[in-house]
């Protein structure tokens, strides 16, 4: 997966604990938490929010 023609699979992109399939990814202040759905070839984006409180619903 790219964005903006960067790979996002490295330092960025880390698992969630206490989950195997939920990743997020970081932008700056932002969190992008997402799990691949690899038989369907597509991101499901779950949620997308400031640091502080994204990993509130988790």
């Amino acid at each position: 997966m790219t964005i903006s023609g960067r790979s996002v699979f490295n330092r960025q992109v880390k698992r969630l604990k206490g989950t195997e399939d939920i990743l997020r990814l970081r932008l700056g202040d932002f969190r992008v938490v997402f799990s691949i759905e690899d038989e369907k070839l597509a991101v499901l984006v779950i949620s997308i929010g400031s640091r502080g409180n994204i990993y509130n619903r988790f």
